[in-house]
């Protein structure tokens, strides 16, 4: 089981990190009993700390001195996790990170940290919920704007209040209920069923304003993704490398170059993208290339915005399934000579897709430049007015129109999706649609056999029990492991 991993000794970790050298690194030790079981590490005398003071002091391994650090101590219950916590800030060569948590380990004191195990003390201590340490991991490994905020409004925000709120509507819900059952001689029946009506309707107005933002898929915007597909030799390679700035993926006339996926980071309007490099889809008797082509399918399901590249001087049939799919298309080969016929021939076969014409008939990285489609053939592949065949004279100017075109299509999309503000954690989606579901199941038998105290009371009680796995009790092992597994060494 996920909590075996885990005993009551005092643990040690560097919070910042020590795979790469830093300026400086932050070693927390948490849980042990006194201070002064650490006085042979520091020249301080470790009788003077007051917690919450910065104090500068030599650190001893051996005897002999490791560095020059600052110290600072937070004293239980009065800390992150509700322990003893020393923190010491030191010079963050990995080395020397290195020595330091090997020597406080030889030491016998304590042990190294499991990832994210200072912040589980926090939750068994009743420092934080459930939901905080969600929103905390969120925080941290948010790869957008709207993972970060909405991080925050877990911890100690928007959202928080939202799910306090709706266990304080419950809460008034099943005071109606329980004077229903032990004083409906004293108050009367009409006064007991106004109560329960009136509670009942102010607990679903709250959660179902909560359910609506669960139905946007918010993993996707959570760490968002965007990916390249089409056929090989299409230009998938090179609008990649257009589109980082640099040349990454290898570009060559042979097809079937790109045999895996490639991908990268790439920040468009404060959010970071995964750009996705996939490999070419076609038949093939190449072990290697086929499962590239299979992964590339696995990650079209999970990708945010899926951009089909197309070579319209080869023959392409795509489904209509595949089509409706796709946010954006990226014709290639504009600067070809008989590339207008062609590209006509697939008007009526994506009548509602945004796209954008480019030419690859030279190198397109960063500040590099070939024709392109200007803005006026950006748009949706209908035209409102028949403009006749796009020929390379229309189409010529430089490749960054084109990356302006994608990103601004990216963005817009995401955009939309953020105006519903949509609850990105997953477990927290589900618990939602759970107890909404709970929700419907007592209306219905309210509707049909009415107030009956014994069938309403097992329903509350349900719904109770999945708040409660909402706002933060102790959830199952399962539970926390999938959650802390996320979690650095450290936090």
């Amino acid at each position: 089981m996920w909590l075996e991993k885990f005993d009551e000794r005092p643990i040690i970790a560097c919070s910042t990190g020590y795979e790469s050298n830093h300026a400086i690194g932050l070693i927390r030790l948490s849980g042990f009993e006194s201070l002064n079981e650490f006085s042979s590490f520091f020249s301080i005398d470790l009788n003077k700390i007051e917690p919450r003071y910065v104090y500068l002091t030599n650190l001893l391994i051996n005897g002999k001195k490791q560095d020059e650090v600052t110290l600072t101590f937070f004293k239980g219950p009065k800390s992150f996790n509700g322990e003893n916590i020393l923190e010491l800030g030191v010079h963050g060569n990995a080395l020397n990170i290195h020595f330091i948590l090997e020597g406080f380990i030889d030491s016998g004191l304590c042990r190294l940290a499991m990832p994210g195990e200072f912040s589980f003390r926090a939750l068994k201590n009743k420092k934080m919920t459930l939901s905080q340490v969600e929103g905390l991991d969120m925080f941290i490994n948010g790869q957008s704007e709207l993972a970060l905020n909405q991080g925050l409004d877990v911890l100690n925000g928007e959202l928080k209040e939202s799910y306090l709120n709706l266990r304080e509507s419950f809460l008034k819900l099943k005071a109606a209920i329980e004077i229903s059952i032990d004083f409906s001689d004293d108050v009367g029946e009409q006064t007991v069923q106004q109560n329960f009506h009136k509670g009942l309707k102010n607990f679903s107005e709250i959660l179902t304003r909560l359910y609506e933002r669960t139905q946007v898929n918010g993993s996707r915007l959570r760490s968002p993704s965007v990916i390249l597909l089409g056929k090989t030799n299409a230009g998938k390679s090179s609008l990649f490398n257009a589109l980082l700035k640099e040349d990454r993926s290898i570009i060559s006339a042979t097809a079937g170059t790109t045999r895996d996926y490639i991908s990268e980071n790439i920040l468009i309007n404060k959010v970071n993208y995964r750009l996705i490099d996939t490999a070419g889809l076609r038949e093939s008797e190449d072990e290697v290339e086929k499962e590239g082509m299979e992964r590339a399918k696995g990650l079209i399901q999970s990708s945010f915005f899926k951009i089909l590249v197309i070579n319209p001087l080869e023959n392409q049939v795509w489904s209509e399934d595949f089509l409706s799919s796709i946010d954006l298309v990226i014709f290639t080969h504009s600067g070809e000579k008989d590339f207008g016929a062609h590209f006509n021939s697939y008007r009526n076969a994506f009548p509602q897709i945004d796209f954008v014409c480019i030419d690859l008939s030279g190198p397109i990285g960063p500040e590099r430049s070939g024709p392109i489609g200007p803005d006026k053939k950006s748009g949706p592949i209908e035209p409102e007015q028949e403009n006749g065949p796009i020929g390379p004279d229309e189409t010529s100017g430089p490749i960054g129109p084109a990356v302006k075109k994608v990103n601004e299509a990216i963005t817009s999309k995401y955009m939309k999706i953020q105006e519903s503000n949509p609850i990105l954690i997953e477990r927290h989606c589900m618990v939602i649609c759970d107890i909404y579901k709970s929700l419907k199941s007592l209306e219905v038998e309210v509707d049909e056999n009415g107030q009956d105290i014994g069938i309403i009371d097992f329903h509350t009680q349900e719904i109770g029990h999945k708040i409660a796995d909402l706002i933060g009790v102790m959830p199952p092992d399962e539970i926390l492991g999938d959650i802390f597994s996320n979690f650095c060494i450290g936090k």
